[in-house]
């Protein structure tokens, strides 16, 4: 009987000490658990606050770029793939290569540009040797020479071989100037003044003029250039679609369904309402003023066909949820019905006489030819 209870009394010691020791393995599986959770959690915390941070400098980025106001605001977000502050450099200004993709802006083309740059006006432009598979290797000085509007740079420059008669070879100077000029010479060459152009920086597009400051904010989707007499840009954005002249000034502002500039003197201008959806197509003076309008209803102009200066719209309209095509003439009669697959114009003699191919594309053959009368 002793000996039985001294064994109950062992097995009972051992539960305890079993009972013991898996209680440690769970408090530690727990604390393994707890801390794995907590580093996932912390990962996630970190994850997020780091897409945050991105998110946080992309729109810093985004409004640093739209509220430019020169080019210089820009340059910290203008990429190149030359490296414009390498090469040969004459520069007035000391810290010349943080500004060295002004030439981006530029085009590293041939002509100058006037700016002014901490209270002072420089001039920048490229020189390219006068000799053929010669580069500038070291520009020792500059020396301007002033005769009523002209101004005559000299370059003492040093110049090297260079094998290859292409890439960027050309020598970079900002030069302080002395005077106001209206014709820029180097030797016997004349260089033509910048103009402006536009820029894109991360997919967005605005305008610099021929001072280095920003006209055209870059915040616009996309710019196409549309000949209608004068020089003309159509210029996409957010709000819609609007409408530059030549001096890239604005006709219409960003935010209209299209718009154009047509080869009669006149301007097209689509409006899209916004309660129902309708396209309502308004014809303009250039003196902006409304000379005629027409409700297409669901649909736009896809095309514009002009001949002998009189417009025809290619229009898209909706139809038991089937866009169809017609033509629409300016006087807002349909020439032909929106009840085909497509319609183009084939010129006989360019912009003055042709037909109409009418293309229903289930049958694959052309359906009926309409005479433009010349």
């Amino acid at each position: 009987m002793g000996a039985n209870k001294k064994d109950k009394i062992d097995i009972s010691n051992k539960s305890i000490k079993t009972a013991k020791r898996f209680f440690k393995i769970g408090i530690l599986a727990f604390v393994l658990i707890a801390a794995g959770v907590l580093l996932v959690l912390s990962g996630v915390v970190h994850v997020k606050w780091y897409d945050n941070y991105l998110d946080k400098k992309a729109e810093e980025k985004k409004i640093a770029i739209a509220e430019a106001k020169d080019v210089f605001d820009l340059l910290p977000y203008i990429e190149s793939e030359r490296r414009l502050d390498k090469g040969c450099w004459y520069s007035d200004i000391k810290d010349y290569k943080k500004l060295a993709n002004v030439f981006e802006v530029m085009r590293y083309n041939q002509h100058y540009a006037i700016f002014t740059y901490e209270g002072e006006r420089y001039l920048a432009l490229v020189y390219n040797s006068e000799h053929y598979q010669e580069v500038p290797n070291k520009i020792n000085s500059v020396k301007q020479e002033y005769s009523g509007d002209k101004l005559t740079l000299t370059l003492e420059v040093d110049n090297k071989f260079y094998s290859r008669p292409y890439g960027d070879t050309g020598a970079k100077l900002f030069i302080k100037l002395d005077q106001d000029f209206n014709q820029l010479f180097i030797g016997e060459d004349e260089y033509s003044e910048f103009e402006g152009d536009f820029v894109e920086i991360d997919g967005k597009v605005g305008y610099v003029d021929k001072n280095l400051n920003v006209k055209i904010p870059v915040i616009y989707d996309d710019v196409e250039w549309m000949e209608a007499g004068d020089d003309f840009y159509k210029i996409k954005g957010e709000g819609g679609v609007g409408l530059l002249n030549t001096d890239k000034d604005f006709v219409f502002e960003a935010k209209y369904f299209d718009t154009a500039a047509l080869k009669n003197g006149l301007y097209m201008v689509e409006e899209e309402d916004e309660v129902s959806g309708d396209i309502t197509i308004n014809i303009y003076n250039r003196h902006n003023e409304i000379l005629s309008s027409y409700n297409l209803g669901d649909g736009y102009v896809d095309e514009i066909f002009e001949i002998n200066n009189q417009a025809n719209f290619k229009v898209k309209c909706k139809k038991n949820g089937i866009y169809y095509t017609g033509l629409l003439g300016d006087d807002w009669e349909f020439i032909i019905e929106p009840s085909y697959e497509d319609i183009r114009v084939i010129y006989t003699e360019p912009q003055v006489s042709g037909y109409y191919e009418v293309i229903n594309k289930s049958k694959m053959v052309m359906y009926d030819n309409i005479q433009i009368d010349e």
